[in-house]
C-alpha cells in the first residue's frame, strides 16, 4: 500500500496530527522508526507527502496542535460560496474567481461537471491579473446583472442557482470563524490572499459554508479586513501586498548596490524592457547597451530578480542577440550574473569572462568575476581583473590580502626552478603559474582564505538582510537601538552566526561550491555542521595552541592557534566552534570570551535549537549597562515625589505623625524608612522631609516609593506637585556627578573606616550564595570539585576589574585569604 493512500484511509476517520500518522505508517510497516543520514525520519517523511498535495489541509489553530485533515470532508459535502453578477459578466459568460468563489476549484483546477450534465466549469487563468470560472455555453444566460448565485460542490459535482436574497443567513458564524483564521494566515503590515483563510476557517468547523450566505468578499469586509489587489490586509492598519512588498525589496535592493540619480534611471530603463520581455514583445540589446554597462546595475538586477533567475538569463541573452561586440558585452554580463543566481556558476564565469574580453571595463562583471576566480584559486587571474576596471575598493583589497597571504603560505622558488609541489615541473609552470590553491601548503594554512572569502561573501548584498535581521536581535534593549544596529551589522561576530546558524554558508555553498577545490568544500560543510560549545582554556602556548576542556562533555581538545592565544588566560571560557582539520583541531569563526556570570545563561541558548537570532540577542545584552538591583531584588531607580499638603496643618502636627510612621534621623525634619534584610543587615529604603508645607520624598526603588506614599496616604491629605524618575546609570537630574576624591586623597581615618566596612562585608560574603557559582557560597565551591574552577574565575574576574576613581572593591587576594587559598 501507498502511504499516500493510507494517509487519506486514516484521515478518513478522523483529522490527526503529523506524529500520530508517523506511528500508524511506522506500526503497519510503511516507514521504519530511524532517521536517515540528512537526520529525516517517519514525521518528516509524512510531512512531505502532505504538504506535496491539495488532497489534505494543517490546521494551524494552536488548539487542534497541527491536525491534519482532508480537504474533501469540507469542499465536497455541501460547501456553497455565493457571487453577485456584474454586468460585464453576465455577457462574457464567465464569474470573476476572486474573492468569493476562489476555493470552489482549489483542487479541481481541470473543473468539475454541472449537475444538469450541460458540461464541465473550469478555471480560467489566461489573465492572472483577474482569474475567471467559465462553462458551457449558456450556462449562466438566464442569469441577469446583480443576481446573487449560489455554487454548492458536492462529490465532484457543482451546481449553479439564483438565490433569493431574502432566503440568505447572516453569515454571523462565518464572520468570526474568517476573522479567527485570518488571524493566523494575515500578518501584520502584510496582506494573504483569501484562498488559506477560507480554507482554514472550513477545516477548523466543517459546518460553515454549507448553506449560502453573503459573498466571501462582503464576510470578509465584515470581518475587518480590506482588499487590494488580490490579498486582503488589517483595515485599521497600514499594510503592503507582495507587489508593494517587492517594489520595497527592489528599492532596497538597488541602494545597496549604490544606485542612485543616472544610475537608478539607467536601472528604470533596463527594467522597462524586461517587462516587454515578459509580454514577448521585442526588445533591443543595442539600446540597452548602454544602461546595463552603468555602473552595478546588471548585479542589482540580477539580484533583485534571482527568484527568476533563469528567465534574467534567458533575457539577456535576447539582448546579447540583438547586437554585437562591445555593445553586447553587458548584455552577456548579465547572462552569467543570472546564470551564477540559478545556481550555474561554471556557466556564469564563461560568460563573464567572454564579457569582460570583450569591454574589460564592465566594473559589475569585473568584480563578480574577480570573485569568482578567487574561489577557483585563481588569484592572479583576479588581480588582473580588478587591474582593468573601475572596482569597488572591498574587492580589490579582498584580491589583495588574499594574494598577500598566499604568497607567505607558497615555499619560495626561483622561476626555473623545480616546483615545491613534487610534481617535476618548473615552478613558473607548474603552481606559480596562476598562484593557485595547489601552491599553497595544505588545508590548514588555506583556512584563513576560506574563512576570509566567507567573509566577504556575508558582508555583500546577499548577506545584507540577515545581517540586519541579526544586528535587529542583537540592539533589543538599548536606548539607542539606531546606533547599536550600526554597531553590530558589521560585527565579525554577528558575520561568523549570518555564516552558521544564519544560513549564508549554505547559501555561499550553493552558489559557488563548484567552484572551490573539492577539499575545501568539504571544510565548510565541516565547519557549518558543527555546534558551538562554551570551552574552559586550560592552557595557553602564546603563538602555537590552546588546549580546551568542553564544559559540557569534559572532552579536553588541543587545538592550534596562533592569534588567538595572545591575551588569553588560563580558566577563561570561550565560545567557540572547534573542528578536526587535516588531522589536527582548529578554531573557526570569531570565539568570545564569556564572562562566568553569562555561562548558565549561554549554556541555556545552547541547550535548545540553537537559533541566530537567539544567539545575536544573547550577544548583543553582553554590551548592555548592567541591571542595578536593591538589595531586595528590585530594579534600582532614582525617585523624588513632592507632595502639597491640603489644609492647613500646623507643622508640629505633621512632624508627629511622621515620627511615628518612620524614623527620625537627627533634630532636623528628616525621616527615613528602615528596613531589615537576609543577614541583620538593617538598610534605608527611602527618606522623607519637611520643606515649607511640602514633603519631599525619596527612594531607589518605584516599589519603595509606593510603599512610602502608601503610608503618606494614611496620615496626610495631598497632591502630588513633582514626581520625577532618573536610571541611576544616567546623570540624575540637578545632581552633580562630577567623580569624588581618588581612595589616596581621602583623609586617613575615612580610609580606615571604609577598609573596615568592605573587609566584614567581605567575611560575610564567603559564606553567602552566589549565582555565578550555582548558588554555593564561595566557601562551597572551593571544596566542590566541580565547582572550584569556577571560584578561581570569579576571583580571576573580580582582580581585572578596577574600582572607579574615589571608590574601593573587594580584594580578591584578601578573599583568598580567608578561604585559604595558595596561589
Amino acid at each position: 500500500m501507498k502511504l499516500s493512500d493510507a494517509i487519506d484511509g486514516w484521515l478518513a476517520e478522523r483529522p490527526m496530527t503529523l506524529r500520530e500518522l508517523a506511528e500508524r505508517a511506522v506500526a503497519t510497516g510503511l516507514l521504519v522508526d530511524e532517521l536517515d543520514d540528512e537526520g529525516f525520519g517517519p514525521v518528516d517523511e509524512v510531512e512531505d507527502v502532505i504538504s506535496r498535495s491539495d488532497a489534505y489541509w494543517t490546521r494551524g489553530d494552536e488548539s487542534s496542535d497541527g491536525e491534519v485533515v482532508l480537504t474533501r470532508t469540507f469542499l465536497e459535502t455541501g460547501m456553497t460560496l455565493t457571487h453577485r453578477v456584474t454586468e460585464e459578466e453576465a455577457v462574457a459568460g464567465a464569474v470573476a474567481e476572486m474573492p468569493d468563489l476562489s476555493v470552489v476549484l482549489f483542487d479541481r483546477r481541470d473543473g468539475l461537471l454541472l449537475d444538469d450534465a450541460s458540461g464541465r466549469v473550469v478555471a480560467d487563468d489566461s489573465d492572472p491579473r483577474s482569474p475567471s470560472i467559465v462553462g458551457p455555453e449558456g450556462w449562466i444566460e438566464r442569469v441577469q446583472p446583480g443576481d446573487l448565485l449560489a455554487f454548492t460542490r458536492t462529490d465532484g459535482v457543482l451546481s449553479v442557482e439564483v438565490v433569493d436574497e431574502a432566503e440568505l443567513g447572516d453569515g454571523a458564524a462565518e464572520i468570526d470563524a474568517l476573522r479567527g483564521a485570518a488571524a493566523n494566515w494575515i500578518g501584520a503590515g502584510r496582506g494573504e490572499e483569501e484562498t488559506p483563510v477560507v480554507m482554514e476557517a472550513m477545516a477548523r468547523d466543517a459546518s460553515l459554508f454549507r448553506r449560502p450566505v453573503p459573498p466571501l468578499g462582503e464576510l470578509l469586509d465584515a470581518a475587518g479586513y480590506e482588499r487590494r489587489g488580490h490579498e486582503w490586509g488589517r483595515a485599521d492598519e497600514p499594510w503592503r501586498t507582495r507587489q508593494e512588498r517587492a517594489a520595497g525589496r527592489d528599492e532596497e535592493v538597488r541602494r545597496r548596490y549604490g544606485l542612485e540619480g543616472c544610475c537608478d534611471r539607467a536601472y528604470a530603463r533596463v527594467d522597462a524592457a524586461w517587462r516587454l520581455y515578459l509580454r514577448a514583445e521585442p526588445v533591443d540589446g543595442a539600446a540597452l547597451a548602454d544602461d546595463l554597462g552603468h555602473g552595478m546595475v546588471a548585479p542589482a538586477f540580477a539580484h533583485v530578480h534571482e527568484d527568476v533567475a533563469t528567465l534574467v538569463a534567458e533575457f539577456a541573452d535576447e539582448l546579447a542577440g540583438t547586437t554585437s561586440g562591445r555593445h553586447a558585452a553587458p548584455a552577456v554580463a548579465l547572462a552569467g550574473l543570472g546564470r551564477l543566481r540559478a545556481g550555474d556558476p561554471e556557466g556564469a564565469v564563461a560568460r563573464l569572462d567572454a564579457a569582460v574580453a570583450a569591454a574589460p571595463d564592465l566594473e559589475g562583471a569585473a568584480a563578480t568575476l574577480a570573485v569568482l576566480e578567487m574561489d577557483r584559486g585563481n588569484v592572479s587571474r583576479a588581480r588582473s581583473l580588478v587591474a582593468g576596471a573601475d572596482v569597488e575598493l572591498g574587492v580589490v583589497e579582498l584580491v589583495e590580502d588574499e594574494q598577500r597571504r598566499r604568497a607567505a603560505l607558497v615555499p619560495s622558488a626561483g622561476r626555473n626552478d623545480p616546483c615545491p609541489c613534487g610534481s617535476g615541473r618548473k615552478f613558473k609552470k607548474c603552481c606559480g603559474a596562476g598562484g593557485g590553491a595547489a601552491a599553497v601548503s595544505g588545508l590548514a594554512a588555506r583556512v584563513p582564505l576560506v574563512l576570509q572569502r566567507l567573509g566577504h561573501f556575508a558582508l555583500g548584498p546577499d548577506g545584507h538582510p540577515v545581517r540586519v535581521g541579526l544586528a535587529l536581535s542583537a540592539s533589543d534593549g538599548h536606548d539607542d537601538v539606531l546606533g547599536a544596529m550600526e554597531r553590530f551589522l558589521f560585527d565579525p561576530f554577528l558575520v561568523d552566526v549570518a555564516l552558521h546558524e544564519g544560513g549564508l554558508g549554505d547559501a555561499y555553498l550553493a552558489q559557488r561550491g563548484v567552484l572551490l577545490e573539492a577539499d575545501e568544500v568539504a571544510l565548510i560543510e565541516v565547519m557549518l555542521v558543527e555546534p558551538r560549545r562554551v570551552w574552559e582554556i586550560v592552557e595557553v602556548v602564546v603563538d602555537e595552541s590552546l588546549t580546551l576542556r568542553d564544559t559540557g562533555s569534559g572532552d579536553v581538545v588541543v587545538v592550534r592557534e596562533r592569534a588567538g592565544t595572545r591575551g588569553r588566560e588560563v580558566g577563561e571560557l570561550l565560545l567557540a566552534r572547534v573542528a578536526e582539520v587535516a588531522g589536527g583541531r582548529m578554531m573557526f569563526g570569531v570565539p568570545v570570551v564569556v564572562p562566568l556570570r553569562e555561562r548558565e545563561r549561554v549554556l541555556a541558548v545552547l541547550d535548545e535549537w540553537v537559533d541566530a537570532d537567539g544567539l545575536a540577542s544573547w550577544f548583543g545584552s553582553l554590551f548592555l549597562p548592567p541591571r542595578l538591583q536593591t538589595r531586595e531584588g528590585e530594579e534600582l531607580v532614582l525617585r523624588l515625589t513632592v507632595c502639597e499638603l491640603v489644609g492647613d496643618v500646623a507643622s508640629e502636627v505633621v512632624e508627629a505623625a511622621l515620627d511615628d510612621a518612620f524614623e527620625r534621623a537627627g533634630e532636623e525634619p528628616f525621616w527615613r524608612e528602615m528596613a531589615t534584610v537576609d543577614g541583620g543587615d538593617r538598610i534605608v529604603r527611602g527618606t522623607v522631609r519637611m520643606e515649607e508645607g511640602v514633603l519631599v520624598v525619596e527612594s531607589t526603588s518605584v516599589e519603595r516609593q509606593e510603599r512610602i506614599l502608601a503610608t503618606l496616604d494614611g496620615v496626610f491629605d495631598y497632591v502630588v506637585v513633582e514626581d520625577e524618575e532618573a536610571d541611576l546609570r544616567d546623570a540624575p537630574p540637578d545632581r552633580d556627578v562630577s567623580p569624588g576624591p581618588a581612595w589616596d586623597e581621602l583623609p586617613a581615618e575615612v580610609q580606615e573606616v571604609v577598609a573596615a566596612q568592605m573587609a566584614e562585608y567581605e567575611e560575610r560574603w564567603v559564606d553567602e550564595p552566589v549565582p555565578a557559582l550555582g548558588g554555593l557560597t564561595p566557601r562551597e565551591a572551593l571544596d566542590d570539585p566541580t565547582r572550584r574552577e569556577d571560584l578561581i574565575a570569579l576571583l580571576r574576574e573580580m582582580r581585572a576589574m578596577r574600582p572607579p576613581d574615589g571608590a574601593v572593591g573587594m580584594s580578591a587576594d584578601r578573599i583568598e585569604g580567608l578561604l585559604g587559598i595558595d596561589e
